[in-house]
């Protein structure tokens, strides 16, 4: 399930390409210099590992599978954290490249829906193996709701990128990245209807739109809230039992070629299957070394690998990367620093943290590739352009202090 590379077994093909491109740059770095905050990731990365191979060695568990995504986790913060906060990429370039990359996913989308015979063929590249289903498309990830999420990350970009730069190629790239959704999942669809429905409200609000641009966002809106209700909730109401238990459409409108290509759990068979935790309480409590065999919940799946105790430490990592950003805008709002760019990365990947723990309910997002990767370099290169801006302001602070020194000796 990665953009990256495919995965042989237990491999990751893109651990080892990222890591030999990442060691190789490096060395070309003169005096590569480790933030504070790798550090304390890296710690957190390795106290997860450790503790799942304790596990794997106290319960004669079979699966390295826990294992080998702790070291996949720990070695992105380390190689790619040191890469991109040491090569000075600007954030504008780096936003357009995610935006870029996400765009070609997208289109890949699209062409599996006009044309089905390609989803076999890139099936095997990308990982996807199980059914092949007519109303949905995976693109260059090997997973139904991970394929959405990327489009919905790009979606995100494109419309803060285009709320402050107005440029008509964030129209665009917004519209197709929100577009692809609909042929991925049902949660994507209601993740991405939430979105479009925020920074509409956002948009209209706020005082840097124009009449013009207000007129535009609500004839959008209207025209997506048209297809919305012709599409989606039709499929909401074929495939999910509750909703058809409970409610009812005019006219019968249920459109049953859905039925298809999404699931139709009953309510007895998720919670008797799906939410689950292991037999005793010391594995629910420590982990068991395995993932469940039934069970794709992703906070069940950790529960199982690496007990309460794992969990929590991975909602302390990802509550420090929260917390260091909060500390970012903080600083960059002392200094009234107006970068949008750099606004844009944080609110962003503040966005993708909170989705990741939305996602988690569904599948395991936590830790998972290329989201993980996304993840790490989107923060180290913040980190790196948030903190070189401290230097430029201690600078600045410096020379006008001395300034004034010199004024007052004058007189």
């Amino acid at each position: 399930m990665s953009m990256f590379a495919s995965k042989i077994g237990v491999i990751d093909l893109s651990v080892l390409s990222y890591s030999a491109i990442g060691i190789l740059l490096i060395i070309r770095i003169k005096s590569p210099k480790l933030p504070a905050e790798q550090l304390v990731l890296m710690k957190m990365g390795f106290l997860i590992l450790l503790y799942s191979i304790l596990l794997l060695l106290i319960t004669d568990s079979n699966e390295s599978y826990v294992v080998f995504r702790n070291v996949r986790a720990l070695l992105s913060i380390a190689i790619l954290g040191t890469v991109f906060y040491n090569i000075n990429i600007p954030l504008k370039g780096l936003l357009n490249i995610i935006i870029i990359v996400i765009i070609m996913h997208s289109i890949a989308i699209d062409l599996q829906m006009l044309y089905s015979p390609i989803k076999m063929y890139l099936a095997p590249i990308v990982g996807y193996n199980k059914e092949l289903l007519p109303l949905r498309a995976f693109g260059l990830i090997g997973d139904y709701d991970s394929a959405g999420l990327l489009c919905i990350i790009g979606t995100i970009i494109s419309l803060q990128l285009l709320f402050h730069t107005k440029s008509i190629k964030y129209l665009f790239s917004g519209f197709l990245c929100s577009m692809s959704v609909f042929f991925t999942s049902r949660l994507n669809m209601l993740i991405l209807l939430a979105i479009l429905i925020l920074a509409s409200l956002l948009w209209l609000k706020s005082r840097r739109s124009t009449i013009k641009s207000k007129i535009f966002i609500i004839i959008s809106s209207l025209i997506v809230g048209y297809y919305i209700v012709l599409l989606v909730i039709p499929l909401l109401y074929s495939t999910i039992p509750l909703i058809k238990e409970n409610f009812s459409l005019s006219n019968n409108q249920s459109i049953y070629i859905y039925d298809s290509s999404y699931g139709m759990g009953s309510q007895e068979y998720l919670l008797n299957s799906m939410w689950i935790l292991p037999d005793e309480i010391a594995g629910t409590i420590f982990g068991t070394g395995y993932s469940p065999a039934k069970s794709d919940i992703g906070y069940v799946n950790i529960i199982f690998m690496i007990g309460l105790v794992g969990l929590l430490v991975l909602i302390l990592f990802y509550s420090y990367l929260l917390r260091s950003l909060r500390q970012s805008m903080k600083f960059l709002a002392k200094i009234n620093n107006d970068n949008f760019y750099i606004n844009t990365s944080i609110y962003s990947l503040i966005a993708i943290i909170l989705l990741l723990f939305i996602y988690n309910i569904k599948l395991l997002y936590l830790f998972t590739r290329t989201f993980h990767e996304i993840l790490i370099i989107m923060y180290f290169t913040i980190i790196a352009n948030v903190n070189r801006l401290i230097i430029q302001s201690s600078a600045t602070m410096k020379d006008t202090s001395c300034l004034k020194n010199n004024t007052a000796v004058q007189k």
